[in-house]
């Protein structure tokens, strides 16, 4: 399925055209591109007490074999890696330390963003 996240429309007729081009056009673009690059996947933990989920935006093409969960003992919060050494840490007033890493799921939710 496709759903549409954001729409804009720029006359080069108008003032407006050369006020959005100068402003947040060149951002916007940026962020298309990198969005198109990118694929979504979620992170979810569901045990008898606790129901818990977060979205993960990393870049396109990463194999899902790839994608790990480990508890860093040290800073007391669990982090996700990916293929590249890349890792982003999960907040951990959603994942909490004493969370059992066999009541995690992690699975692709988008794989394609269109332009």
């Amino acid at each position: 399925p496709t759903a549409q996240i954001s729409y804009i429309e720029c006359r080069k007729d108008t003032y407006a055209y050369d006020v959005l081009a100068n402003t947040i056009i060149p951002p916007f673009n940026s962020c298309l591109r990198r969005l198109r690059k990118s694929c979504v996947v979620v992170v979810t933990y569901l045990s008898i007490n606790e129901r818990v989920a977060k979205s993960i935006v990393i870049p396109k093409g990463t194999p899902m074999a790839t994608v790990r969960l480990d508890l860093d003992k040290g800073m007391g919060c669990w982090k996700l890696s990916y293929q590249g050494g890349a890792s982003i840490t999960l907040l951990p007033s959603l994942f909490k330390p004493d969370f059992l890493r066999n009541d995690f799921k992690i699975f692709k939710a988008i794989s394609n963003f269109h332009a």
